[in-house]
């Protein structure tokens, strides 16, 4: 993983998962048949009705008309299950492009999208699907996956059973159940567009989120993506959290106690200085949110990936239930707990005293800049992806507000790069692609 080496994971104590008698009934609710239901509309499968009409998603990349149809017919299955839900619309520019990748799209893919001049200056509306249950206070515990797909077929064809059918099943079946009870903290459940073109989805959402000041409200993330192949009859599941930020491994560790704690069928291993970062759950771990991915084993990955085999028929259910149930269990101790809520004290946080890094894009061209927002003097450095300094930016003087300075890029070939910040008591980076 690029500039894993830099990264340190600082221990903290265990949170202790007990068997918990009211938790463990919850998730012996979870429905096979529910899951399969939301996994054969979505992908196409099935029909379904939009606002009363009957209809069907064959396709669902990020800025087609099946994506907004998809993203009203999943706002239409929280609310008839009581939960509140919006449809939340946001825009995004493609940056004029020769080669280099958005994040989550392979070469051969890209080169399907070129050749359909799909990247342009215009603007591509996508959408992200927000569904709440209130809690007693206004602390946050999300449970996450991505609804959109990609295929070489993406003009009429994404089914996207394992990914990301299979995610969104398991966030509405979770909603389904979590919505009998009620709970100590907010419950969001967050069905992000985008995730297959660059995570511009889950991008926005966390923008949105520190623009609101809620940042800090945010206790856990959980981003499910592709929970249901099995191939090789080895149960294996993977967690991956943020290489650095002590309170992500911790909840990973959690996950794989309850796991262990409640007996269900899989097998968890943690990913913690190799973690990926191709999900939506990277787009918390900049603004320092605790969040981790739970995927399937990367040894037995899916063969359907981005394909339109990637049906139905192809998925463990036995497999995917019982991923459904750790999830559930989770996002059920989460809400209940105040493990995870931040203590008040006057000595300030190692979190408060970090530095952040703010850039316009996640793919940038020359003349873009770097926002720093810092309590003390910092020196913001640019590495390449092999972890090489390729440059030493001007200082930052003491600027809670935030300070934009220009970044050199006229000199770089094209390629991943990443800001970081010398002197941080903890390592701060934002990496991003560049593209002539």
């Amino acid at each position: 993983m690029v500039l894993s080496f830099l990264f340190a994971c600082a221990g903290v104590g265990a949170f202790t998962v007990e068997y918990d008698k009211d938790v463990y009934e919850l998730t012996t609710e979870v429905r096979v048949d529910s899951l399969l239901e939301t996994i054969a509309c979505l992908s196409g499968e099935k029909s379904v009705k939009i606002d009363g009409k009957k209809d069907s998603i064959p396709t669902r990349l990020a800025v087609l008309p099946g994506a907004h149809d998809a993203a009203l017919w999943l706002a239409e299955r929280f609310e008839a299950m009581g939960i509140q839900a919006e449809v939340r619309e946001f825009e995004v520019v493609f940056p004029q492009r020769t080669g280099a990748l958005p994040l989550g799209t392979d070469e051969a893919e890209l080169d399907a999208l070129l050749e359909n001049a799909f990247f342009s200056a215009e603007a591509y509306k996508m959408w992200n699907v927000v569904a709440t249950i209130p809690g007693d206070d206004a602390y946050e515990v999300l449970l996450t996956a991505h609804y959109d797909a990609y295929t070489d077929e993406w003009q009429t064809y994404t089914p996207g059973a394992d990914d990301n059918a299979s995610g969104v099943a398991g966030v509405l079946e979770a909603a389904r159940i979590l919505s009998q009870g009620s709970w100590k903290h907010t419950l969001r459940f967050v069905l992000f567009g985008g995730e297959e073109l660059g995570l511009f989805g889950s991008q926005k959402y966390v923008q949105d989120v520190v623009d609101s000041g809620m940042k800090k409200m945010i206790t856990g993330v959980l981003n499910l993506d592709m929970i249901a192949y099995d191939g090789n009859e080895i149960p294996q599941i993977e967690i991956h959290t943020h290489p650095w930020e002590e309170t992500s491994a911790e909840q990973g560790r959690m996950l794989a106690d309850i796991i262990d704690v409640y007996g269900y069928d899989i097998v968890p291993e943690i990913h913690i200085k190799d973690a990926a970062e191709n999900s939506d759950h990277s787009s918390f771990w900049p603004r320092l949110i605790p969040a981790m991915l739970l995927i399937e084993d990367f040894d037995d990955f899916t063969p359907f990936y981005h394909t339109t085999g990637d049906l139905i028929g192809t998925l463990d259910t036995g497999y995917m239930r019982e991923n459904v149930k750790a999830s559930l269990a989770w996002t059920a101790t989460m809400a209940k707990s105040d493990a995870f809520i931040p203590g008040v004290s006057e000595t300030p946080s190692v979190a408060a005293r970090i530095p952040e890094i703010h850039l316009p894009s996640g793919v940038l061209c020359a003349g873009s800049w770097v926002e720093i927002r810092t309590p003390y003097t910092v020196i913001p450095v640019v590495y390449d992806a092999s972890g090489r300094q390729v440059a030493v930016l001007e200082s930052v003087a003491p600027s809670p507000a935030g300070k934009r300075i220009e970044l050199p890029l006229s000199n770089l070939a094209e390629g991943i790069y990443w800001v970081g910040i010398s002197g941080s008591p903890a390592p701060v980076m934002a990496k991003f692609v560049l593209v002539r």
